[in-house]
């Protein structure tokens, strides 16, 4: 079956698909390309608006660019690419009636120019309010750390990452031992005041490529690159120093659980790294809580014979 024997659903798929693939594309390009690639698609605009003569409505096709440019590289940007449009069409349409007719000449362009600001502007503060919207979408509302689905995105990145270098990889899964009862005896403002200054206690205390997040309720999971089993426990250790610092500067008396998986060579996705971190931090619990379960994954995730689990108090 050919493209025109396509029923119209699967050839307007096929659009969206391509426009869907160029905005990823492009999303992935540096700010040096897309502004490269907008100012030769104006000036090839420029050069076909000259051929066709001014007769012929051609500047919304300048918005293509100056769209592109304001999405991706930013409102200055998107400015810049206004004024080379403005210029282009002016001079491409000009010729004529600069000499004949110049107040139009002037008319015209500046209804132009606001056209393509005015443009630039909004596509700029759309995508401002769509950046806004995704880091919302992954930031927990109550502590401003990353969320459970921020810290999937970051697990799996960092799993690729890892497996191309064959660096190390450390996951720590905590959870906040009998905090049913701070918010039973103390109220959830307590509680939610602990969940905070937990959250800023881990967060001060990593390095800068480190990730943290608070997966859900009481409990906290952090990530480690390049972290071996033997660099792990120092830092799961300073990091539970500094939040009991912190509970004890809030009058609270609360101990964590925390399970930890170092992996190397690992294949599986991140949700299985998570339920395993997470089985380490029950194991701990079920163990008399306040300690730390570790283990050490070698290899394919699926290898039952590599895994070596270490009880830390």
């Amino acid at each position: 079956m050919d493209g025109g024997s396509l029923p119209r659903f699967a050839r307007d798929g096929r659009r969206v698909a391509g426009v869907t693939g160029l905005l990823a594309f492009l999303a992935r390009r540096s700010r040096g390309f897309v502004l490269l690639a907008g100012a030769l698609l104006i000036l090839l605009l420029g050069v076909v608006n000259y051929l066709t003569g001014p007769e012929l409505r051609f500047y919304v096709f300048y918005w293509l660019p100056i769209a592109m440019v304001a999405w991706f590289a930013g409102q200055r940007w998107g400015y810049a690419a206004v004024i080379g449009s403005g210029a282009g069409w002016a001079l491409a349409n000009g010729s004529e009636w600069l000499a004949e007719r110049p107040n139009v000449l002037i008319w015209n362009t500046a209804v132009s120019l606001l056209s393509f600001a005015l443009l630039a502007h909004l596509i700029a503060r759309l995508r401002l309010l769509v950046d806004q919207e995704r880091e919302t979408a992954r930031t927990d509302y109550l502590t401003g750390i990353a969320n459970a689905r921020a810290m999937t995105e970051a697990l799996e990145a960092e799993i690729g990452r890892a497996r191309r270098s064959g660096a190390p990889l450390t996951l720590a899964y905590l959870d906040l031992d009998d905090f049913k009862q701070v918010n039973d005896r103390l109220g959830h403002e307590a509680g939610d005041r602990a969940l905070v200054a937990i959250a800023r206690a881990i967060r001060g205390n990593l390095r800068a490529g480190d990730s943290v997040a608070r997966i859900g309720g009481d409990e906290f999971a952090f990530l480690l690159p390049e972290t071996d089993q033997v660099q792990a426990p120092a830092v799961v250790g300073r990091v539970l120093a500094r939040m009991r610092e912190a509970v004890t500067r809030a009058r609270l008396s609360i101990t964590f659980s925390v399970g930890a998986v170092t992996c190397r060579g690992f294949s599986g996705a991140a949700d299985e790294l998570l339920r395993r971190a997470d089985g380490l931090m029950y194991e701990a619990k079920q163990g008399g809580k306040n300690a730390v379960r570790s283990a050490t994954i070698v290899g394919a995730e699926d290898d039952p014979a590599r895994p070596v689990t270490a009880p830390e108090r």
